[in-house]
C-alpha cells in the first residue's frame, strides 16, 4: 500500500484549517485538519466534507444529520467522537468533524492477511469484544424521555473498524445507522450496509435489529482470525447468494488447530436465524473476553498498536512525518483522563484483592485481620493508569483512633452498615466483662449474731432428739 501523500494544503473551513486529505469517496472525502478557534483547545481532527455535487441534496444531508446526531450521542471510549457538525448551510459547505483516530482499518488488515500477515486468534478476539462495547452503548442508546431508540449500525464492516498505532480499536460510520427519530428513512426494501457482511434478514430487505450487527461482526471477525473472506464472491451477485444461502466453513474444518472455544463463539454469532445468535453484543463482549482469560490473554493493546504499525512500516513514517508539525504545536495533554476502556463489561481482575486505602489497610491490622481477608474495593476499570508527570503522593502515616473509628470515617459511604457490624462481630475480640468488686469484709455485730443463731439451731436440734427419746 502506497504510503499517505506528505502534500501540505493548509487552506481553511471555518475554524478549521486542512493538512491534507486522508481518503475520498463517492459522496465525500476525510481531510485531516487542526481546529484553531477560540471555543476549546487546539486539536488534530477528521473532516468528513460532503462532495458539493451532494451538498444540496436533501436526502443525503438528512443521512449525514443523522450519523452525526446519534454517534455524537453514544459517548463510548470504543466509538469515534463527533466534535462538531455543520449541515444544511445555504453555501454548501457541509461536513462533520471527528476525533482523528490515527491508524488503520481493518481492511487493511485483510489486505496484508491475503500476504502473509494474519492477525491471529487472540487479537482478533480483542478486536471483536472492543467492538462488540462500543456497539453495545449504540444499541442501548435511549432518548431524552429514556425510551429506547433501537438503534441498528447496520454497516459493521472492515472499512468502518479503525485500530491505533496505539492499539485502541474504534467504530464508526453511522451513516446507514437504522434508529427511532431518524430523519431520513429507509424505503420498503431498500438494503443498505456492505453485502459481505450482512445477515440473512438484512439481505432479503426484512427488519433488522441489534443482532443483525451481532451477526455483522461475527463476519469480521471470522474473516480476522482466519484471514480469508467468508462471504465475499467475484461478483456482487455471487456475494449476495454466498450471504442468502448461509454458506459458512466452520474454522477448525479449514484449520484444526484453531482455537475450539473461540470457534463456539463465532458460529454463535452466525447462527441464520436471530433468535439462535447471541441477543446483544454485550453478551459477545463477555463472551469474548472470557475465551481471552481461558488462554492466558492479558491486555493485547500494546501488541496490537505494534501489529498495527508492522503492516506497512512506510506508510507509518509517512503519517507520522505528516503529523509532527502539528503535535509540536498542541497544548499539553491533559493528565486527569481516566482510562478509556469501559468498565461495564471488563472482567473481574485475578490478580487478588486490591485494599480501599492505607488508612483502611492499618484499621484492618488493627482488628487483627490480614490484608487477604480484608474487603476489598469495588472492580476498577482495566487498562493503564493516567499518565503525569507528577509523582504520587505519599501515603500519610497511619492516625492512631481506635479500628473501628477509622473503619466508620473511611469506608461508611463504600460499604453498607450490615456489612461492616459483620466485619466487626467477626473480627473484634469481644469486649472484656465488667471486673467483679470484692465482698466487704463482715461487721462484729452480724458475727455474733451468727454464732447465736447457730447455738440456738444445735440447743433446738438436741431438745428434740431428748424428746424423742423419752417417747
Amino acid at each position: 500500500m502506497s504510503p499517505v501523500s506528505a502534500k501540505q494544503d493548509n487552506s481553511r473551513l471555518d475554524d478549521y484549517r486542512i493538512v491534507a486529505e486522508l481518503a475520498r469517496g463517492g459522496m465525500a472525502a476525510v481531510f485531516l485538519g487542526v481546529y484553531e478557534g477560540a471555543a476549546r483547545p487546539r486539536e488534530i481532527v477528521a473532516i468528513k466534507v460532503v462532495h458539493p455535487h451532494l451538498a444540496y441534496d436533501p436526502d443525503f444531508v438528512a443521512m449525514l444529520s443523522d450519523e452525526a446526531r446519534i454517534a455524537s450521542s453514544i459517548g463510548h471510549p470504543n466509538v469515534v467522537e463527533i466534535r462538531e457538525f455543520v449541515l444544511g448551510r445555504a453555501d454548501g459547505r457541509n461536513y462533520i468533524v471527528m476525533e482523528y483516530a490515527d491508524g488503520e482499518t481493518l481492511s487493511m488488515f485483510l489486505k496484508q492477511a491475503s500476504r502473509g500477515k494474519r492477525l491471529g486468534a487472540s487479537l482478533a478476539a480483542s478486536i471483536a469484544a472492543d467492538v462488540a462495547g462500543g456497539l453495545h452503548a449504540a444499541h442501548e442508546l435511549r432518548g431524552p424521555h429514556g425510551e429506547p431508540l433501537d438503534l441498528v449500525h447496520r454497516d459493521v464492516s472492515p472499512q468502518n473498524i479503525i485500530v491505533t498505532y496505539d492499539g485502541r480499536v474504534k467504530l464508526t460510520d453511522f451513516g446507514v445507522a437504522k434508529a427511532t427519530g431518524r430523519i431520513q428513512r429507509t424505503q420498503p426494501g431498500e438494503i443498505k450496509g456492505k453485502l459481505a457482511y450482512m445477515a440473512p434478514e438484512q439481505a432479503f430487505g426484512r427488519d433488522v435489529d441489534r443482532r443483525s450487527d451481532v451477526y455483522a461482526l461475527g463476519v469480521v471477525l471470522y474473516e480476522l482470525a482466519m484471514g480469508r473472506r467468508l462471504f465475499g464472491g467475484k461478483t456482487d451477485a455471487d456475494t449476495i447468494r454466498n450471504v442468502m444461502q448461509h454458506n459458512i466453513v466452520a474454522p477448525r474444518s479449514i484449520d484444526p488447530e484453531f482455537p475450539e472455544g473461540l470457534e463456539q463463539i463465532i458460529l454463535a454469532m452466525l447462527t441464520k436465524e436471530p433468535g439462535d445468535r447471541f441477543q446483544t453484543a454485550g453478551a459477545v463482549e463477555r463472551a469474548l473476553r472470557g475465551y481471552l482469560r481461558s488462554v492466558g490473554a492479558g491486555d493485547l493493546t500494546d501488541e496490537l498498536g505494534t501489529f498495527v504499525r508492522d503492516l506497512d512500516p512506510d506508510r507509518y513514517r509517512a503519517k507520522q512525518e505528516l503529523l509532527r508539525p502539528e503535535r509540536a504545536l498542541l497544548p499539553p495533554a491533559d493528565t486527569t483522563s481516566v482510562s478509556t476502556r469501559t468498565p461495564e463489561f471488563d472482567a473481574p481482575s485475578d490478580d487478588g484483592p486490591t485494599l480501599l486505602s492505607g488508612q483502611l489497610e492499618d484499621a484492618i491490622r488493627q482488628m487483627g485481620l490480614t490484608p487477604s481477608t480484608a474487603p476489598v474495593a469495588p472492580p476498577r476499570p482495566s487498562g493503564p493508569p493516567p499518565r503525569s508527570s507528577t509523582p504520587p503522593p505519599q501515603r500519610p502515616a497511619a492516625p492512631t483512633a481506635p479500628a473501628s473509628q477509622l473503619i466508620d470515617q473511611t469506608v461508611q459511604a463504600q460499604f453498607p452498615q450490615a456489612l461492616l457490624d459483620q466485619i466487626r462481630a467477626s473480627s473484634l475480640p469481644p469486649p472484656p466483662a465488667a471486673p467483679i468488686a470484692p465482698a466487704a469484709p463482715p461487721s462484729r455485730t452480724l458475727l455474733w449474731v451468727a454464732i447465736v443463731g447457730g447455738l440456738l439451731l444445735i440447743l433446738a436440734g438436741a431438745t428434740v432428739v431428748a424428746a424423742l427419746l423419752a417417747g
